[in-house]
């Protein structure tokens, strides 16, 4: 059953492109940094992942890691958030963002 649950198309209806992809860092400092007991701490991790971001082509790798994840587990259909907050926050041009 669970193959076959496995091989079913999926909708992926709510994923933030933020919280979504593996910066390049050891495994122990992901644990580390992504380690969230409240909401505090969870602030502190999306800040940490973010700082990632540091231009548009960055969120462009960022999509494509995420788009080959998603097909990856079988996802037909994404409905993908971009924070645009958070690019304006790091006074980047969020056209170029979208675009990349």
């Amino acid at each position: 059953m669970l193959d076959f649950l496995k091989t079913l198309p999926k909708a992926e209806l709510h994923v933030h492109l933020e919280g979504s992809f593996t910066p390049d860092v050891p495994d122990a400092e992901l644990a580390a940094k992504w380690d969230c007991c409240d909401f505090a701490s969870f602030l502190e991790s999306f800040k940490w992942t973010v700082s990632f971001l540091k231009k548009p082509e960055d969120y462009g790798r960022a999509a494509k890691q995420l788009i080959s994840s998603l097909r990856r587990q079988g996802v037909t259909y994404a409905e993908i958030t971009l924070s645009a907050g958070v690019v304006r926050w790091k006074k980047l041009d969020l056209e170029a963002v979208y675009a990349a």
